[in-house]
Parts: C-alpha cells; structure tokens; sequence
C-alpha cells in the first residue's frame, strides 16, 4: 500500500483470507489538494495487480467556521462485492456506509460506474463522471479514477 510513492506503515501486510479485507483505512489525506494512493497485491510482477486511488478531500465552503478533527479517523467500506450496472437506476447510483451516503454525478452507466474486472467488482470513476461523500465540514471526492 503506497501513498504517493511512499510505501505506507504496515505495508506490506499478508492476507491468507481475501474476503476479510476490504476496508483501507487512510488517515493521512492531504486538505485540498489531490491524493494518490495504490495498493498492490500479488506475489512477483506476473500476478501483480495494482489499483489507484485518486482522490481530494475538500472543504465544505457553508461550514467554514469547523475545523478538521487531527485526532479522529474515517473509515468507510468500499467493498463493491454484489454491485453492478446491471442493478435498477436508483439501486446502482445509491452507496452508504454507516449512516453516510455518497452522491454520483454525471455517471454514463457503460464504461464507469460498477464495474467487474478478473471476478473483482470496483467503482469506476472516469469520463467526467463524480463521486462525492459528504462528511461533517469536509467532501471526500473521487474524480476520473478506480476507486
């Protein structure tokens, strides 16, 4: 798991169960500016697959008067398991996680949105399209990404 391309503390990590891993926790993004991350997984460059994961966190301009917590962490599920395109329009563009819920914008449904690649399910985010998760006084945003 690298933040830029920083190797991260904790990485590399060994996972014997894939299906217990799905939460990546990053307590470390940067305000206003774009952040790159990557996790890779694989024993030796043949096997190797490797996601990104662009994203900026930004201030809510209504809530100017809050700052944010240093000391608290986010943590939200992005497990796309059981997700598709296939599902009814108000299904596919709807993500919660724990009481907070993501806005799509300007998804196409055809070559972004839900997506299945070698039998892994992911939201992809490109061609304009925005992803946006309203959280307290910041919006975590994905834009023209994987995620």
């Amino acid at each position: 798991m690298y933040k830029g391309n920083t190797e991260l503390e904790g990485s590399p990590r060994a996972i014997t169960d894939k299906t217990q891993f799905s939460i990546f926790e990053i307590v470390d993004a940067d305000l206003n500016m774009e952040n790159h991350y990557s996790i890779s997984c694989g024993e030796d460059s043949e096997s190797r697959v490797t996601r990104i994961i662009r994203f900026m966190v930004i201030q809510d301009p209504k809530r100017l008067d809050f700052g944010i917590q240093k000391s608290r962490y986010l943590t939200l599920s992005f497990d796309a398991s059981g997700r598709s395109n296939d599902e009814s329009p108000l299904k596919r563009a709807s993500w919660s996680y724990n009481g907070i819920s993501g806005r799509f914008e300007n998804f196409n449904w055809y070559n972004n949105g839900w997506r299945t690649e070698d039998r892994k399910t992911f939201l992809r985010i490109s061609n304009g399209a925005r992803f946006s998760i309203p959280i307290g006084n910041i919006t975590f945003a994905g834009q023209d990404a994987n995620m």
